[in-house]
Formats: structure tokens, sequence, C-alpha cells
């Protein structure tokens, strides 16, 4: 780089028209999750003092002007779950590491639990399609902790 180029590079202007460039669209985030970023420490402290109910909170962000990256109205559901991914990349970035989701290969290498099945025998041969539907029925209520 030369120099010309690198003392252009230093302007303090260019930075603040970056970051007005990606509030205004050039993020691939979307403007209510980055608004919910900026604003975590404070939306953390509110909705520790009272449970939030998703429903009004979404009817007041609409009414604020937000709504989805398709420009549909919000949903209470996917603010509430934006609300835990905002969450947890704010931890990420407290912790100085910016989170990642695993890679199809790392997903692939993944060791893999086989519990072998029991041979389903009767004493008079194998079972029906239907024994064995309900002894499968039968070892899932006491694996999940029902009665069967």
């Amino acid at each position: 780089m030369s120099r010309f180029a690198m003392a252009k590079a230093d302007q303090p202007d260019i930075l603040g028209d970056l970051q007005a460039a990606l509030r205004t669209g050039a993020s691939t985030r979307s403007p209510l999750f980055q608004w919910m970023l900026r604003n975590h420490d404070k939306l953390a402290e509110t909705f520790s003092e009272s449970r939030p109910n998703w429903t009004r909170v979404t009817e007041l962000l609409v009414s604020k002007g937000f709504s989805s990256t398709d420009g549909k109205p919000l949903n209470p559901q996917s603010v509430r779950q934006m609300w835990f991914r905002v969450r947890k990349r704010h931890a990420a970035m407290q912790a100085g590491r910016k989170p990642r989701q695993a890679s199809a290969a790392e997903e692939e290498d993944a060791p893999v639990r086989v519990h072998p099945a029991k041979e389903p025998k009767t004493e008079d041969g194998p079972l029906s399609a239907q024994e064995a539907l309900e002894r499968v029925k039968a070892e899932m209520a006491t694996r999940s902790g029902r009665k069967p």
C-alpha cells in the first residue's frame, strides 16, 4: 500500500462512514439484531426485572419501525429467538471470541454412538410388526422415566 493510500485509510471519517453504511443495510445482520446488540446491557437488565411478554415486546418494536429483513411484520417467536442469538453473540464478544457454527466436515467427523438393538425373539419365533412396535414403545417409556 502506498503512503498516500495509507494516509487516506487512516482518516477517521472512513470508519464512521462504514459504521453508518452497516447500520443502513450494508450488514448481513438485521437492524433489530444490531439494535439489540448495541443495547444489550440495558435490555438484559430490563428483561431480568420482569419476564418479557414477547407479543407485547414485538408490538412495541413494530410500532417503532422494526420489521423482518424482508419487510414483513415481526413474529414474537422470532424476536424471542433473536434475543437469545444476541445474548450468545454478546457473551462470545465479551469472552473475546467469535461464535461459530460447526462446519459440515466437523459434523460428519463427529463420533456416532451406536447402540446395538436387542434381537426381538419370542418362544414361538420372530415377533410380528405389532408386537415389535409395542416393545419399542414400552422401551421408550421406560427410558424416558414414564411407566409402561
